[in-house]
């Protein structure tokens, strides 16, 4: 509902202060979100990748890019095939392709899903980084909550549309 992707039943969104259905541009122009599991064009280089599709938002400078998938750890395999990368690489990708947009909230929905363990350890430790590092603010949506008991520092549970509980 905050990508606007579905519509509320009843109520509002408000995002920095303003309201969603209102002022949609203005508000998603600050957001970034990835549902569940990004897709690229997997026959391209992630640097291609991320040179396409940052193109759609703003002019994307090479150093930009290279900055972006070396913070991601990413980096080294700028100009390999996606096609060559782990399910987890591709998650990483994902979130490299959020960031070129300089957002202020990422959404990340189920980031963690299908990964094995090693990979479930790289995109946690991540978001972990993003967090201390960015100014931004990381909305983690899961059903796992051991997972997200291990990068939130706050947290709100819903059940079936209605918040349950709050807090850090």
């Amino acid at each position: 509902m905050i990508l606007t992707l579905l519509s509320p039943s009843a109520g509002s969104i408000e995002i920095f202060g303003k309201d969603l259905h209102k002022n949609r541009r203005a508000v998603l122009s600050r957001v970034c979100g990835i549902v569940e599991k990004p897709d690229f064009y997997l026959y391209l280089s992630a640097y291609k990748n991320l040179e396409i599709l940052g193109s759609m938002t703003r002019k994307i400078r090479s150093d930009e890019i290279m900055e972006t998938l070396d913070g991601v750890g990413l980096k080294s395999r700028a100009f390999e095939k996606v096609k060559t990368f782990s399910h987890g690489m591709k998650q990483r990708l994902g979130i490299a392709q959020a960031l070129l947009t300089k957002p202020e909230l990422i959404i990340l929905d189920e980031p963690t899903a299908g990964l094995d363990p090693q990979g479930m350890k790289e995109v946690r430790e991540l978001i972990k980084k993003l967090s201390r590092e960015s100014k931004m603010t990381i909305f983690l949506s899961s059903h796992l909550l051991s997972e997200v008991e291990l990068v939130a520092t706050r947290m709100a549970v819903i059940h079936r549309g209605e918040l349950i509980a709050q807090g850090s």
